[in-house]
C-alpha cells in the first residue's frame, strides 16, 4: 500500500526544507555552510509553495476561516516586531537580521479566496451583493498599501532617529501590508487561489509547473520582471517544482499535529540558528 502525506506531514517537510534554506542564508560565516550554501539554498526552494499548498487546504478544511485569518495576521505583525527587537537588542554584536515574512502572502492568499468564493456564490442569485464583493476585494489590494504609503510619510516627518523610523516601517508594513509587497510576489497568491479551486491532483501539479516554468522564464530572460517582482522572479526560485511529489501525494487528510507549533517554529527558528552560528564561531576561534 502507497504512503501518502497528510497536511500536517507536509509542514514539517515544508519546515525542515525552509531550515535548510536558512541554514544557508543565515549561518553561510561557517565554512562548511559556506561550502554547500547554493545546494542547500535550492533544498529550500520546496518549502515555500509546499506551506502556500497546506493553507488551502486549511482554508478549504478548517472550521473557523475567520479565526485562520486573524491568526496568519498576528503572526506576521509578530515575526515583524521580533525581528526589529533583535536587531534593536543584538544587531550590533550577533549582526543585524530580516526575516522573511511570509505570512501576509498566505493572509492575503487566504482573504482573495473568500471574496471570489462569495462572489461565485452570489453572481446568479444576488447580483449586487456579487458586486460588492468585486469592490471590497479591489480595495482590498489597494487600500493598506496606500495608508502604509501614507503613514511611513507621517513617521518619515517626525521620526529623524533611524533606528525608530526603521522599527516603525517594518511594523507599518506588518500592520497594514501591501499587495504589491508581499514576499514572494503577488504571483503566489495568484497560484494559491488558482490551487483552491482545483480538484485534481494533476491539477495541482500542473499549476505548479506552469508557474515555475513562468519563474524560470521570468528570472532568465526578463530583466523587467526581476525588477518589478523581484520576492517570486529571482535566483532559483524555479525549482520550487520539485515541490510537486509531494503535493501530489497529498491524501486529504488532517494528520496530527499541534496547530501553533509551527507558527511558534516559524517565528524564532531564525533566532535560534543566529545563536548557534555565534557559538559556533566563537568555538572556532578558541
Amino acid at each position: 500500500m502507497k504512503k501518502y502525506f497528510t497536511s500536517s506531514q507536509l509542514k514539517y517537510i515544508a519546515l525542515i526544507a525552509m531550515t535548510i534554506d536558512h541554514i544557508a542564508a543565515y549561518m553561510f560565516e561557517i565554512p562548511i555552510v559556506l561550502m554547500y550554501k547554493q545546494e542547500l539554498r535550492m533544498l529550500g526552494r520546496i518549502s515555500a509553495p509546499i506551506f502556500l499548498f497546506v493553507l488551502i487546504q486549511s482554508v478549504r478544511f478548517t472550521s473557523s476561516r475567520v479565526h485562520l485569518l486573524i491568526r496568519l495576521y498576528i503572526a506576521g505583525i509578530i515575526l515583524s516586531i521580533s525581528n526589529q527587537v533583535y536587531n534593536i537588542a543584538f544587531g550590533n554584536s550577533l549582526g543585524e537580521i530580516r526575516v522573511g515574512n511570509m505570512f501576509p502572502t498566505l493572509l492575503y492568499t487566504a482573504i482573495y479566496i473568500v471574496l471570489i468564493e462569495k462572489v461565485l456564490c452570489n453572481v446568479t442569485s444576488n447580483k449586487c451583493m456579487a458586486l460588492c464583493y468585486c469592490s471590497f476585494a479591489i480595495l482590498v489590494g489597494i487600500i493598506p498599501g496606500w495608508l502604509q504609503s501614507w503613514c511611513l510619510k507621517f513617521a518619515e516627518y517626525f521620526f529623524n532617529n533611524s533606528q525608530y523610523l526603521r522599527f516603525t516601517r517594518e511594523l507599518l508594513r506588518a500592520i497594514l501590508p501591501d499587495l504589491l509587497k508581499v514576499d514572494y510576489s503577488i504571483i503566489f497568491v495568484v497560484m494559491g487561489v488558482c490551487w483552491y479551486f482545483c480538484r485534481k491532483k494533476s491539477e495541482y501539479v500542473g499549476i505548479l509547473l506552469l508557474f515555475s516554468g513562468l519563474c524560470w522564464f521570468g528570472t532568465n530572460f526578463s530583466y523587467r520582471l526581476s525588477d518589478f517582482m523581484p520576492g517570486f522572479f529571482t535566483g532559483n526560485q524555479y525549482l520550487m517544482c520539485f515541490s510537486a511529489p509531494f503535493i501530489y501525494l497529498y491524501n486529504d487528510k488532517r494528520g496530527e499535529s499541534s496547530k501553533y507549533f509551527f507558527y511558534i517554529y516559524y517565528l524564532i527558528h531564525v533566532y535560534v540558528l543566529m545563536c548557534i552560528k555565534q557559538i559556533i564561531l566563537e568555538m572556532m576561534i578558541l
